[in-house]
Formats: structure tokens, C-alpha cells, sequence
């Protein structure tokens, strides 16, 4: 950090006691600050099958909500899957946030659908296979 002090006046009477109401320009100057981070790969696992004691349009809208604020912090470097416990059959593969896997992730978001099925050990394997 550099602090740099402009005072009105070159100097002041050593013989005034008081020095009240000098005004000073203070000028900050700081170091940039490193905001980059390494991009990630998340794997996201949606149970969307019944249950929680929510009701059912009340629990996907919480989830939904939260995946969107998940997503809206994802840069463009990142990649995103999502596994879906009654879907575990189908290919979900990383997908990097940039403007149009946003828009492919937030279009999947709005289709979910409350299921029956209970799959998670089935869908946190596929999800430990999209790593691999």
C-alpha cells in the first residue's frame, strides 16, 4: 500500500499552538488484488425423488433456486455436471459455464421433475465416474 499526505501549506509557525482545520489530501494507492482462482469441476448430485417432509412444488423450488445461485457463481473456466437420481442412465458430462452452458444448465434445471425413484448410490457412482 502507498499513502501519500498533501498538506494546503509547505509548512506551519513552530510558535502556533494549535493546528486545527488544516486541511490534508491523502492519496491511497493499493496493490491489485488477485481475485483469479484455479477454475473448478463440480459435480452436482439432485436427489429430486419424493421425501424431505417438503411439499413437492416447495422442495424443487428450493432446489432450483439453489442450483441457479450455484451456477451464477461459476466463471466461464469452470465446469459443471449434473446427475439426477432417476436419470443415472443418461451421459452427464462436465460442462464449461460459459454463456451457452449456463443456458443448457439452466434449461435442465427448469424441466426437473419430482420423481419416485430412489437411486443415490447409483447416482453418486456416475458421479464419481464423470472424474474418472
Amino acid at each position: 500500500m502507498q499513502l501519500k499526505a498533501y498538506a494546503k501549506v509547505d509548512a506551519i509557525s513552530s510558535s502556533t499552538k494549535r493546528h486545527s482545520g488544516l486541511p490534508v489530501l491523502l492519496r491511497v494507492v493499493m496493490p491489485p488484488v488477485m481475485s483469479e482462482r484455479a477454475p473448478i469441476d463440480l459435480v452436482v448430485v439432485l436427489d429430486i425423488s419424493c421425501g424431505a417432509g417438503l411439499p413437492l412444488a416447495y422442495r424443487m423450488a428450493l432446489l432450483q433456486r439453489a442450483m441457479e445461485l450455484v451456477i451464477e457463481k461459476l466463471s466461464s473456466q469452470d465446469r459443471l455436471a449434473i446427475v439426477q437420481t432417476p436419470k443415472v442412465h443418461e451421459k452427464d458430462d462436465l460442462v464449461a459455464m460459459t454463456r451457452e452452458g449456463r443456458e443448457q444448465a439452466i434449461t435442465m434445471l427448469q424441466s426437473l421433475a419430482v420423481s419416485g425413484n430412489k437411486k443415490l448410490s447409483t447416482a453418486l457412482e456416475k458421479a464419481q465416474a464423470v472424474f474418472l
